[in-house]
């Protein structure tokens, strides 16, 4: 049985108010900041300081309480990876809004705009978490991976919210940063991890909006959602320890984006052990899934690019939203990995996918009509989106992936992206 819950992200157009639904509603009504107060922020975040490295060490334990207040309100966009500005320098609130004034017509400044545009045409969007994402091992048309589907699609939104809380001027700021914490305050209430990497990678924009909206929040919010991060990597590593050694998730897409999730979770909370041991387990990971050829081992036991990609998209996310967890000679190896399409992607070679598969549940899906599974030539547009973020951390890709940079891909991919790819 799926389990929703509906929440309303409606913006605080004084007045009314928009009424908030249950406890959590209600104990959140002090957020709500008046003109004074957010203009006073917005100035001060861009004097703020380097919150990026001031969290909690190990070692100072769960009082999330006192590590941030709102009160001191940092100019950093966060501690993942979002880039670099024009002086090598990672992107800052003010950083950024200088660039969007000085260069309006380049493609950062476009991409920001349109997230800001598509955050204020969202206001007012019901947010629905889900307590259980169940997508993994479950046919398309299955109740739970729909529920799952359509839940985990609105966080796209919630990231708009979240960019919008940093960047936009007051008030479409203020009621941006009230769409987003009520947002991920529900989802981090509401969502009860599992640990399965499968189902739950699409929660990475949420990551990503928590990591965006740590400044902002109350202690309590902080805390909340620090806590939840904290739980969805903890609950990954359980899974993962409980397999057995010769388990194939181990080294497959599966173990791929745990690591990717595990990533962010240690950099986000910033948990230098955890980050110690992810380092260790990326390049364990690297050199078992990823072949001298450049494919990997998911191409050999799928026979199908589908699933070279599907890995792949995990291992480019860690490079590129976090910072040190990936050795260069792990990134040459992911490089190699992103060449082996190229024959592929221009039309050189041509593969048929899942003929040889050794998964019973490809031919299921397969024999449920789904698309994704059919054995047929597969096609270079699904190649996209992965190379499109890809060619930001790894520029000798870029000759002959031209083709993918359009405007057809999510505002949120597009400005990550563009943030990645500006510092070149």
């Amino acid at each position: 049985m799926v389990t929703r819950s509906r929440w309303s992200a409606t913006p605080r157009r004084p007045p009314p108010a928009s009424s908030r639904v249950g406890a959590v509603m209600s104990s959140m009504g002090c957020r709500c900041l008046g003109w004074a107060l957010a203009v006073w922020l917005c100035c001060l975040s861009a004097a703020g300081s380097a919150w990026a490295q001031a969290g909690p060490s190990p070692s100072e334990g769960n009082d999330l309480h006192d590590q941030f207040t709102l009160a001191e309100v940092p100019d950093s966009l966060g501690r993942l990876d979002w880039g670099v500005d024009e002086r090598g320098r990672p992107w800052g609130v003010s950083s950024l809004r200088a660039h969007l004034a000085a260069t309006p017509g380049d493609d950062l400044s476009r991409q920001v705009k349109r997230v800001l545009q598509v955050a204020e045409q969202k206001l007012g969007t019901d947010i629905r978490p889900l307590a259980h994402l169940e997508t993994e091992g479950r046919l398309v048309s299955d109740p739970a991976h729909q529920a799952s589907v359509a839940a985990t699609s609105q966080l796209d939104t919630v990231y708009a919210w979240a960019i919008c809380a940093r960047q936009a001027d007051p008030p479409l700021s203020t009621w941006c940063a009230s769409a987003a914490s009520d947002a991920i305050v529900a989802w981090t209430t509401i969502n009860q991890p599992s640990g399965n990497p499968i189902s739950e990678n699409p929660l990475i924009p949420l990551l990503q909006s928590i990591d965006l909206m740590l400044p902002l929040f109350t202690p309590d919010q902080q805390f909340q959602a620090l806590e939840w991060t904290r739980s969805l990597g903890e609950r990954g590593e359980a899974l993962f320890a409980a397999m057995s050694p010769r388990d194939t998730r181990l080294v497959n897409n599966w173990n791929s984006w745990h690591l990717a999730i595990q990533g962010m979770v240690g950099t986000i909370t910033n948990d230098a052990d955890l980050n110690a041991r992810t380092r260790v387990e990326v390049h364990w990971q690297i050199s078992q899934n990823i072949n001298a050829d450049g494919s990997t081992l998911d191409f050999r036991q799928r026979d199908a690019l589908h699933y070279h990609l599907y890995d792949l998209q995990a291992l480019v996310d860690l490079v590129s939203f976090t910072d040190g967890l990936v050795s260069v000679e792990d990134e040459a190896a992911i490089e190699r990995a992103l060449d082996f399409i190229e024959p592929y992607f221009s039309g050189q070679q041509q593969h048929f996918e899942f003929v040889t598969s050794t998964v019973l549940f490809d031919q299921q899906r397969r024999d449920a009509g789904d698309p994704s599974f059919l054995n047929a030539p597969w096609k270079p547009e699904k190649a996209r989106q992965l190379l499109r973020l890809a060619r930001s951390s790894f520029p000798t890709i870029r000759p002959w992936t031209t083709s993918v940079v359009d405007e057809n891909y999510s505002p949120r991919l597009k400005v990550l992206a563009a943030l990645l790819m500006s510092s070149d």
